[in-house]
């Protein structure tokens, strides 16, 4: 004869529990504690020894040399080079040129080589585009008179390399000069009318 138990007896009887179940977390952890303890204390009173890993250095500069140069060399060198590039795209803005051509203006003329090789470019473009008459003619004798004062004013500027500072400044200054000179004129030329002051902003 079977026996049918309801919902209700179901929910009165009490619920069994084991020891186990009961801890928590805390207790398990000082359960484990106190066993790891024990073992440790028995195996060593039976001759058993632990060997922990032991750090050997001397100061702070051994501590860098040995932990810490080793993760701090390659992260220091990323950022250098992140800065460096930085600081070659500023410099290429301010020359007018790309920064796979920085290296072609370096020196304390750098800028005026980089004006001097954007006007020769100027000359090449200005001298194959066409032109008939009295431009043509105009064109002609600007690109003949300025392409060798070009490679004049670049030897100029690379002497003045070796020269004293006050020198270099002055033979600088003059060089720049001549280029004020010759821009507004390839400008005409182009077709694009030379800034006045008050044109500047």
């Amino acid at each position: 004869m079977s026996t049918t138990i309801t919902a209700d007896e179901q929910v009165s009887s009490p619920i069994k529990k084991t020891a186990a179940k009961g801890l928590t977390e805390d207790w398990w952890a000082v359960i484990l504690g106190g066993a790891i303890i024990f073992a440790v204390i028995l195996l060593n009173s039976n001759g058993v020894t632990f060997h922990l890993p032991s750090y050997q250095w001397s100061g702070l500069p051994d501590l860098f040399g040995k932990v810490l140069a080793p993760v701090l060399t390659p992260i220091a060198m990323q950022v250098a080079g992140i800065a460096r590039g930085a600081w070659d795209e500023r410099r290429a803005r301010r020359l007018g040129v790309s920064a796979t051509e920085l290296n072609n203006f370096s020196g304390k003329g750098g800028a005026l080589h980089a004006r001097i090789d954007g006007i020769a470019s100027s000359l090449v473009g200005l001298r194959a585009a066409p032109a008939e008459g009295d431009r043509a003619t105009a064109v002609n004798r600007f690109v003949t008179a300025t392409e060798p004062r070009l490679i004049d004013l670049a030897a100029a500027v690379r002497a003045a390399e070796l020269m004293p500072t006050e020198r270099r400044r002055a033979a600088h200054r003059a060089v720049a000069s001549e280029l004020d000179r010759i821009e507004p004129e390839l400008l005409k030329l182009l077709g694009v009318s030379s800034p006045g002051p008050a044109d500047v902003r």
